[in-house]
């Protein structure tokens, strides 16, 4: 099923080195997605290893490709940075798995086409300094398919329960603390299916993992057989885990104790493996004015008794820091941009961001 890719502006971490065609030899490439009309992502199944991978015979090139219950084979030849085929062979077994109409549009509208017509490709391969290679070809049809070269695991930190504590809305100015003492709270388990509660709302479901393209340390989760129940909601209740209902991708990023969604470009949801202790609820309560500041900024809804601050930039580089003395800070001396107020409280720390004019 055809569904559109949200686009992610993402800073590559890792370096990479472009490769001539025998880099490419020694792999077999896993199929990650196909793109067939632009921007229209067409997810591999799980279950299935839908392959590729081209044979070297005394400088004869060949094409072998592996679907759901049929393979694909043919010569190809090389020129530049592209190979092209004069035809390919199929075998013909009778396709009843779920996954045969993905078989059927990875062989016939993308390597060749039912009247096993000629076709030209032009590759980009490449190798990263972690080890993982890509390969993203591209038809003379300007037809797209992007390949690893291993099949990439999630995370398995991906595999526990996660509590929202913050979301940020594209047109919200910042970071909106959940400070509920019984936040939405999703648990992922290790076959993918995942459970999520908030109140009396339960929704249960499964994800599919998927590397992004060109950014293997990058991945998307992409929902699918979404069932919320809310037998136990009063009429009116507004879903929390509505996002996923779409079988849209969002993008993802976890590490040992926190979880990161993007359903939508700029709506972000945080979430971490424990419950926010007390004083790290009353911190995120915590909110600064003016913002954007030109001399001074002033905390606010302070519950807790703060210890110490810290004005950091972008890049996490500490600019000022002292004991807190004073409600009101002064900022005049900083240039324009973008900075993070940390601010420590009985152990604890808390986070907001503001902008100097």
């Amino acid at each position: 099923m055809k569904k559109r890719l949200l686009y992610f502006v993402i800073l590559l971490s890792s370096t990479f080195t472009i490769a001539q065609p025998s880099g490419m030899l020694e792999e077999v490439w896993f199929l990650d997605y196909i793109e067939i009309e632009e921007d229209e992502y067409i997810f591999a199944p799980l279950g299935t290893d839908f392959t590729l991978n081209f044979v070297n015979d005394n400088s004869v090139f060949s094409i072998q490709i592996v679907g759901e219950e049929n393979v694909m084979t043919g010569e190809i030849n090389f020129s530049g940075e592209s190979f092209s085929h004069d035809g390919l062979l199929a075998t013909m077994l009778d396709c009843e798995q779920q996954n045969c109409d993905f078989e059927d549009l990875y062989f016939y509208s993308f390597l060749t086409t039912v009247n096993f017509d000629p076709n030209n490709f032009i590759y980009s391969y490449q190798q990263f300094n972690t080890g993982e290679k890509t390969l993203l070809l591209t038809d003379s049809r300007n037809h797209k398919a992007y390949f690893h070269s291993i099949s990439v695991a999630p995370n398995p930190f991906l595999f526990q329960t996660w509590f929202l504590y913050e979301t940020e809305g594209e047109l919200g100015g910042g970071p909106n603390p959940v400070t509920s003492s019984n936040p939405p709270r999703i648990t992922i388990h290790e076959d993918m299916t995942y459970t999520a509660i908030h109140e009396c709302e339960v929704v249960t479901g499964n994800f599919i993992s998927r590397p992004l393209a060109f950014f293997p340390r990058e991945f998307i989760l992409i929902p699918q057989n979404y069932l919320s129940n809310i037998d136990n909601c009063l009429p009116g209740n507004e879903p929390s885990f509505s996002s996923f209902q779409t079988m849209s991708p969002i993008h993802m990023d976890v590490s040992a104790d926190r979880f990161t969604l993007e359903p939508f470009p700029g709506f972000i949801a945080r979430y971490r493996n424990v419950l926010l202790s007390t004083t790290e609820n009353a911190l995120l309560k915590i909110s600064i004015f003016p913002n954007p500041a030109s001399a001074t900024i002033t905390i606010q809804n302070s519950s807790s008794p703060i210890n110490s601050y810290a004005i950091l930039d972008v890049s996490g580089r500490v600019i000022h820091q002292s004991k807190f003395e004073s409600e009101t800070i002064d900022v005049s001396a900083l240039k324009a941009g973008m900075y993070f107020l940390e601010i420590s409280s009985e152990g604890k720390k808390g986070i907001k961001k503001f902008v100097k004019k």
